[in-house]
């Protein structure tokens, strides 16, 4: 997934019109790296969430023991993993790794 910080566009595709423009200078590799690990954390949490298991009981040691779960609730977008291949501001290049996933979800 290939994006650009500091623009909106209409259709949230590179190519859009762009709507809006926002500072993005402040942002480093590092910053994009703790995020997309905050983000896999949050949806490891969910994944057991949304297999409907306790993520404290033995049923959930027994999930991992096999893999991450897989959601019961069909069409729910999991994050298996997100790593950033390419930075140069203000493009960035992401490999993200998404079970369940729409057009709407990755934009």
């Amino acid at each position: 997934m290939v994006g650009k910080f500091g623009e909106q566009t209409d259709k949230h595709m590179i190519r859009g019109r762009i709507i809006e423009r926002a500072e993005w200078e402040h942002i480093s590799r590092h910053k994009l790296q703790k995020l997309l690990t905050r983000l896999r954390a949050q949806y490891k949490r969910t994944s057991f969430e949304l297999a409907e298991v306790d993520i404290k009981s033995q049923a959930a040691f027994e999930l991992a023991r096999k893999g991450v779960p897989r959601p019961r609730i069909l069409d729910s977008p999991v994050v298996y993993n997100a790593t950033v291949n390419n930075f140069h501001t203000p493009y960035f290049d992401l490999t993200i790794q998404v079970t369940g996933e729409t057009d709407y979800f990755l934009r």
